[in-house]
């Protein structure tokens, strides 16, 4: 997860399945570098035509 410039590891957990290197949007945090996660699509990438993991 990129974090502030860099880069942290965090246990997400999500409610449903997601594929490896998803974006996600950090909904709550459970303590203990574990966050709870939904799939998340940049409105502003998509508002650009950019594709995924483009720019």
């Amino acid at each position: 997860m990129r974090v502030r410039g860099g880069s942290e590891t965090f246990l997400a957990w999500s409610a449903d399945p997601l594929p490896p290197g998803a974006s996600v949007l950090v909904i709550d945090f459970r303590g203990s570098r574990q966050v709870d996660v939904i799939e998340w699509t940049d409105p502003l990438n998509a508002s650009s035509g950019m594709a995924d993991g483009a720019g």
